[in-house]
């Protein structure tokens, strides 16, 4: 697992990248994986995809030629160095030229090689479809850039959205990077909590589902009944969000949240006023214990920076021996008053 961020050097790292901006380990990629599955996501397709057209399995592609700008999603990681982030769609181009290739190759290396140990007495999941209590973590590298949905198609971000991410691209590579959530040690919200490779544990009963993650203290808790919200008509982090089952998928509705939020790395945009559908489901892969998986499609509709609601999909597989948490601090060097000026951080004043 890779380890959190030194964040006493967090304001020298934050200067000399997007990576260390967002104050997280310097590794990532730059198509977001969907997940290949025997059978499609319960319901209609996400948003984005040709209306009349069959569904595909996840991680598999559409009708028609393939797009350009990266591999099938759910496709094998590419041999070799890793790309560079390319360029913002639409936009300016992204930060100039991929992590150090022998940096990267060993982050991989280290995902796949952190798998749940045979030798352990772990528990298995509940044989309940509709019971996800447990921790879990994801093994994909943290995005550059989130330049596709799903399906391989172009993110359809606005002429609004495309300008802030450009602005913020070039703010960061001017050293100025631009203040945001993680930086300044404050849950980032479901895109980019999620995204993040450390666990979370996910406890429910009949009222409610929570999902509490081991860095930067994030709490999201969807409710069945809107009137149990636990944070009254405060707006939270993680939004408001509301929850019903349609068969074994989860499926949480979230809007109202305290504050806009970054996609990825480059800062990929998402509103205060923004509503995602996250739909969750438990699925077994294999016969092993850590086959089982949680797939969660998330859809994004955000007027304000896309065009149309669009969508995508990431896996995260059962890890019991990821509990308990070691501590995530990152509140010492944001406790200081002068952080945002001595760390070279830009706050922005345009959202």
């Amino acid at each position: 697992m890779p380890a959190p961020i030194n964040h006493s050097c967090r304001a020298r790292l934050q200067r000399l990248s997007a990576l260390a901006a967002i104050g997280l380990t310097a590794l990532a990629t730059v198509t977001s994986s969907a997940i290949a599955q025997d059978a499609p996501p319960p319901g209609e397709a996400p948003p984005g995809f040709p209306a009349g057209a069959p569904m595909p399995k996840p991680g598999s592609m559409p009708p028609g030629p393939m797009p350009k700008g990266g591999p099938m999603p759910g496709g094998p990681m590419p041999s070799g160095p890793m790309p560079g982030p390319g360029s913002a769609p639409g936009g300016p181009p992204s930060f100039d030229g991929p992590p150090p290739s022998a940096a990267m190759a060993a982050f991989r290396d280290q995902l796949a090689a952190d798998v749940l140990p045979a030798d352990g007495n772990w528990p298995v999941p509940s044989s309940d479809p509709k019971n996800f209590e447990g921790v879990w973590r994801q093994y994909n590298p943290l995005l550059v850039v989130r330049s596709t949905d799903m399906f391989g198609g172009p993110t359809p971000l606005n002429e609004a959205g495309k300008a802030l991410l450009g602005k913020r691209v070039a703010s960061a590579i001017a050293g100025k990077p631009n203040v945001n959530a993680s930086a300044m040690c404050i849950p980032p919200g479901q895109p980019l909590q999620m995204e993040i490779n450390l666990p979370f544990v996910v406890y429910q009963n009949k009222d409610w589902v929570q999902f509490v993650f081991q860095q930067y203290h994030g709490a999201w808790t969807a409710v069945f009944d809107p009137a149990k919200q636990p944070d009254g008509a405060a707006r939270p982090y993680t939004g408001k969000s509301i929850a019903h089952w349609e068969g074994d998928t989860l499926v949480v509705e979230t809007s109202g949240f305290k504050q806009p939020m970054w996609l990825d790395i480059n800062g990929t945009p998402a509103s205060a006023n923004a509503k995602f559908t996250h739909r969750i489901r438990k699925i077994q892969q294999g016969t092993k214990l850590g086959d089982w998986i949680l797939e969660v499609i998330t859809t994004l509709d955000d007027p304000a920076y896309y065009t149309r609601p669009w969508s995508w999909a990431t896996s995260y597989s059962w890890r019991p021996d990821k509990a308990p948490f070691a501590e995530y601090d990152c509140e010492y060097s944001v406790n200081r008053p002068d952080y945002v000026s001595s760390s070279g951080l830009v706050p922005e004043t345009d959202q």
